[in-house]
């Protein structure tokens, strides 16, 4: 529903591909290897299984953050494949492909649909986002356990409370959600009736969700879910000071490590076999 909404509006016609014939999806498969091959030659990588993984350790290994993988992924398909001939495009790149395409070189007619105005970006940015299908009550819409509201909302509020609508969100960022309305066509935003700076994720609401169960508490409201977030940022930075202390101890300890009795021989043997030359006062230039 919601990518059909996503296609109406940028004028794409969805054609599914017909059951029982895998070998129409091929190239989207082989896609998808190509990316996984990739993304498993860099450090930290879990590998495809545990056994191939053997004795790696892959947390130890690890160097990206999830916006950076993101940005290192972004910036291969872009810059990398895109711009990579294949044997099965004929040696062309899948860039040239595209541009071809574009051109009418073969003779089918193509619209290409460019984003000119700031609201039609927006509109795309936030149509290609996850969703969830909710009620919209007096107090709004529940999403995660945490509540949203706006006055935009109060029209579509029934007596019966069975009409559903479209809520998509940003999985790094629930500060508010968006609401598509339907019709304006067009997606609102609803705020976060508590926001959080940084903003909550999806994957701490996730955490927090856990670590309540496990503490067999029933009542789940948006107070402890906010008190449970920042527990486990506050631990999440201690143990990061801890690491980086570790290290820099690590690390100072290396430098600092004394000599041994031959170390400090050898070294005064190489110190007496050099001649000193004598340094008198303001001898020394400083360049420009």
């Amino acid at each position: 529903r919601g990518l059909q909404t996503f296609c109406e509006r940028m004028g794409i016609n969805l054609e599914f591909r017909p059951r029982g014939q895998p070998f129409f999806g091929g190239h989207i498969e082989r896609v998808i290897k190509t990316i996984n091959l990739q993304i498993h030659t860099l450090k930290g990588t879990t590998f495809s299984n545990p056994k191939e993984r053997g004795e790696y350790q892959s947390e130890k290994q690890a160097t990206f953050t999830l916006k950076e993988l993101e940005r290192y992924i972004a910036e291969w398909i872009v810059n990398v494949y895109h711009k990579t001939p294949h044997n099965g495009l004929d040696g062309m790149t899948p860039e040239q492909k595209f541009e071809e395409g574009l051109s009418n070189k073969n003779g089918l007619p193509v619209e290409i649909k460019i984003l000119n105005s700031e609201s039609e970006r927006r509109f795309v940015k936030i149509a290609l986002l996850p969703f969830e299908e909710r009620k919209i009550t007096k107090q709004g819409v529940s999403l995660f356990k945490l509540k949203f509201f706006d006055e935009s909302l109060i029209p579509f509020i029934t007596p019966s409370n069975n009409v559903k609508h479209i809520f998509r969100y940003d999985p790094k960022d629930l500060n508010q959600i968006y609401f598509y309305h339907p019709d304006i066509k067009e997606y609102i935003e609803i705020p976060n009736i508590k926001k959080m700076y940084p903003p909550p994720t999806k994957w701490e609401l996730e955490a927090v969700s856990k670590e309540i169960k496990k503490l067999r508490k029933r009542e789940i409201n948006s107070e402890k879910i906010y008190e449970a977030i920042l527990k486990l940022r506050k631990m999440e930075e201690d143990a990061s000071q801890k690491t980086k202390h570790a290290r820099r101890k690590k690390e100072n300890r290396n430098i600092q490590t004394p000599l041994s009795q031959k170390d400090k021989q050898n070294k005064n043997e190489k110190n007496s076999t050099r001649s000193k030359p004598k340094i008198t006062k303001f001898e020394i230039d400083f360049e420009d």
